[in-house]
């Protein structure tokens, strides 16, 4: 715990070396609080660093939890390459103690897969363990046609997972790296943090080649679509329905090499819960081949904001914007086979609301509260879950 503290005060402390070099490079630091079941008792800061070149960002993030844990990331934004081509790399880690693992070998459920859509809450592992995510994203601009975008993407990934089983004494690590190709339609306000209007598409295609230390190969699909739809024209205070889908397939799921059936790991292809999908369950609670999600939120930007008279924020370049309220439901589930009624029976679901905040008119933090069957479960990360 004192290396974190020690981490936490470095990071608090450049900024401030940072935002002073040069006027014209706009640092924002805000530190905060909140409590997570898993996590415990947390204290976060978050760093925004804008225009240390040209017009690139970058959103630097650190949680340090009273349970010895802690999780952090590095997410850059608008480093051009040239005018139609950008490069956004994400960095992710993390070590995490007594954290709830959904895979099989808990020897209370024999007969059951741990993840499965129908699996007990109560069917997973105590493990501890440390967390290493990359990806960098390459997105060229195809072409524009008024306000529509066609965006074509190439994301080279890299994860490793090293988990400590508890109750057993045994490790697991799992490693997974490949290429992620997208192809996106946006005729939304192109890259806007917060859409009132507009909708978009999104098709992947996810190959681990099995190659460079990776446990497995396999081939993933997934299809996504969004719409934003603008109920009142008030500017200043919009109402606003988005609604989301995705769904998520593995096209080698029953293919074996090495002796190994091809399929990813627990924490990449058609999987629920976590920041983005059943945000009331926990990261990686359902895993299987196929994956659906239906998601809705109604999002209304609030007059109150006090944060626009607190000096401290002033001082330290953090400009909140405008607050927004929200309230969300989720269905979805996840199934060995996709067949008609995997996309409206058994569905899982969960209901929330939550706040977000868009500081400095280039980040946007948010914070939901979810309900499920299954219990509650506070969220935070930044940028809209969908």
């Amino acid at each position: 715990m004192k290396k974190t503290i020690i981490l936490f005060l470095i990071i608090f402390i450049s900024t401030q070396y940072i935002n002073g070099l040069n006027t014209k490079k706009k640092t924002a630091t805000i530190p905060y609080a909140f409590y997570n079941p898993t996590l415990g008792y947390c204290a976060g800061l978050y760093l925004g660093l804008e225009k240390l070149w040209k017009d690139e960002e970058f959103k630097i993030g650190f949680v340090a939890a009273d349970s010895k844990s802690y999780f952090g990331y590095i997410l850059c934004r608008e480093i051009y390459v040239n005018k139609k081509t950008t490069f956004e790399p994400d960095i992710v880690f993390g070590h995490f103690q007594d954290l709830k693992t959904y895979l099989s070998g808990n020897p209370h459920f024999p007969n059951e897969r741990s993840g499965s859509n129908n699996s007990s809450a109560d069917n997973f592992l105590e493990t501890k363990g440390d967390d290493l995510w990359l990806e960098l994203n390459l997105k060229y601009l195809l072409k524009k046609i008024h306000q529509t975008h066609y965006i074509l993407g190439v994301t080279p990934f890299y994860r490793k997972i090293s988990l400590s089983i508890n109750e057993y004494n045994q490790s697991l690590t799992n490693i997974s790296n490949g290429l992620k190709f997208t192809v996106l339609r946006e005729n939304k306000t192109y890259k806007e943090l917060d859409p009132k209007e507009g909708s978009r598409i999104r098709l992947s295609a996810i190959f681990d080649f099995g190659v460079f230390s990776s446990n497995n190969k396999w081939q993933n699909i997934e299809m996504q679509l969004n719409r934003y739809i603008t109920i009142n024209k008030n500017k200043e205070t919009p109402l606003i329905l988005a609604l989301n889908f995705w769904s998520s397939y593995c096209l080698s799921w029953n293919k074996k090499g090495n002796g190994h059936y091809q399929r990813p790991p627990y924490f990449y292809g058609a999987n629920l819960g976590g920041r983005f999908r059943l945000r009331s369950y926990l990261e990686g609670r359902f895993h299987d081949r196929a994956a659906v999600l239906y998601s809705t939120e109604l999002r209304k930007i609030i007059k109150f904001n006090p944060f626009k008279k607190w000096n401290f924020l002033q001082r330290h370049n953090i400009d909140i914007n405008y607050l927004q309220l929200t309230f969300f439901a989720e269905a979805g589930r996840v199934s060995e086979k996709i067949k008609r009624d995997m996309f409206i029976s058994n569905l899982k679901w969960d209901i929330g609301v939550g706040l977000r905040f868009l500081m400095n008119k280039n980040t946007l933090i948010r914070a939901d509260f979810g309900y499920s069957k299954e219990g509650s479960l506070i969220q935070m990360y930044i940028e809209q879950a969908f």
